[in-house]
């Protein structure tokens, strides 16, 4: 069992907050935890800014319902290969039977998205990146609804026993107009045990893919893969009788890699009651906890891992926190002896971090026909906030939420500093989700 290390409570200061952001997520047991933040908390004037985020339809489900595509949107479900862009998108009724995900795609250049393949009754929304030799890793739990075994991919993809069975699809096979043969894949079967999903998903820049899951006893596993096929337990992560869920997984390669994950408390009384987030560096071969944030304050929603960088600038990471004068946090180069923290404000649950250069970024929440950015020049010390256009927004949806940025370590093939690609949902007026977005942000 790991011990957990001295608390962070946040620093003393605060910079410019931004308006309060709401709940983006809600899936029964299986949910991120509510937005607690204040309405009532200091707002400033953004700066102007003259840029536009432009988004397009990706996907449409069957109907509206509660839980969105972007459903846990620290797991990636946008990606690029240099020809094509891939995302998965999930409809999630409380039929657990009816539930599928689709993974489309469309060329770089614009065009129709289409389906390239089906995973039927996932547990959760699955994941995707696309490594730095054009592969696209699709990662997923089956869950079978009922007492008899089902196939949720074609090839025998099934619950074989479980009644939830982790997967990791490897597609590199071209079909005739280019994009993958779903029909082809390689089925790494690394964990075949009983799991209870919550899945991270990254890639590296020197071709390891990693991926993480909760275990049947809530046990975090870490293993990857590497451009040889060669599989590696990296750890289990054990800190019962809590569990570390939502996990970010960010990486400069197999030697430095960084986890941060919410810490849940299973007796907290509500699936808000996460204590702490705790960060994780890996070296290839283990993961040594180096920072948490653990207010101690009482409040359900005490911390929650957002969003987390690792980049030749050095470790970012970014960590909700709710210590009753509610704080998003930056913490800046983790364990070494010039680590910082910044506190942001309420900025609410999942902002995103994107890095240009010297510029870093911060992509609030959610977005309506107008979203709300920051940028820092001196690492996160100071940020100017603006509120930006969005254009392309179905007129049956008000609002856009759950983020997931393409990125170096999900995508290096797509990934580039001067635009920010993204994956969101869109919620109509009743906070339910049909459509699921690509979209855009040139910064430069």
């Amino acid at each position: 069992m790991l011990t957990l290390l001295a608390c962070h409570d946040g620093p003393a200061g605060s910079t410019i907050r931004p308006p309060v952001e709401s709940d983006i997520d809600s899936a029964l047991d299986s949910a991120p935890p509510a937005d607690t933040s204040d309405s009532d908390s200091d707002t400033a004037t953004p700066d102007p800014l003259e840029l536009i985020a432009h988004v397009e339809v990706i996907g449409r489900s069957p109907s509206a319902v509660a839980t969105p595509p972007t459903w846990n949107a620290n797991l990636p479900k946008l990606a690029g290969d240099g020809q094509f862009y891939y995302a998965v998108h999930t409809w999630y009724p409380d039929d657990a039977a009816a539930r599928h995900a689709d993974i489309l795609s469309r060329p770089i250049d614009g065009g129709e998205w289409s389906v390239l393949a089906t995973v039927d009754m996932p547990h959760q929304p699955p994941g995707l990146v696309i490594d730095t030799e054009g592969r696209l890793h699709l990662a997923f739990a089956c869950q079978r609804p009922g007492n008899d075994d089902v196939t949720c991919f074609p090839g025998g993809a099934g619950t074989q026993g479980n009644s939830r069975r982790f997967y990791h699809l490897v597609f590199e096979t071209r079909a005739a107009d280019g994009r993958y043969d779903p029909s082809t894949y390689g089925n790494w079967n690394e964990w075949t045990a009983a799991t209870n999903g919550y899945l991270g998903l990254g890639t590296t820049p020197d071709g390891t893919t990693w991926w993480s899951l909760a275990d049947d006893s809530w046990r975090r596993v870490v293993m990857s893969w590497g451009p040889g096929g060669d599989v590696d337990e990296l750890a289990t992560l054990d800190f019962s009788p809590d569990y570390l869920l939502y996990p970010v997984h960010a990486s400069l390669s197999v030697r430095e890699m960084l986890l941060f994950a919410g810490l849940f408390d299973p007796a907290g009384g509500n699936n808000a009651a996460y204590d702490a987030a705790v960060a994780f560096l890996g070296n290839g071969s283990e993961f040594t906890p180096v920072y948490q944030v653990a207010p101690g304050s009482g409040a359900s929603l005490a911390a929650f891992p957002d969003d987390a960088l690792l980049d030749e600038a050095g470790a970012t990471v970014l960590a909700y926190v709710d210590d009753g004068a509610c704080d998003t946090v930056l913490a800046t180069r983790l364990a070494e002896t010039d680590e910082q923290e910044t506190a942001l404000g309420c900025v609410g649950t999942y902002p995103k971090l994107h890095r240009d250069g010297d510029t870093l970024w911060l992509l609030s929440p959610s977005a309506t026909t107008a979203w709300q950015v920051a940028r820092s020049g001196d690492a996160g010390l100071s940020w100017t906030w603006a509120t930006i256009p969005v254009e392309g927004l179905d007129p049956g949806d008000v609002t856009l939420t759950g983020f997931t940025l393409v990125r170096p370590d999900t995508a290096p093939l797509a990934h580039d500093p001067a635009v920010i690609r993204f994956f969101a949902s869109g919620l109509d007026a009743d906070s339910l989700a049909t459509r699921s977005y690509f979209g855009e942000l040139r910064l430069r």
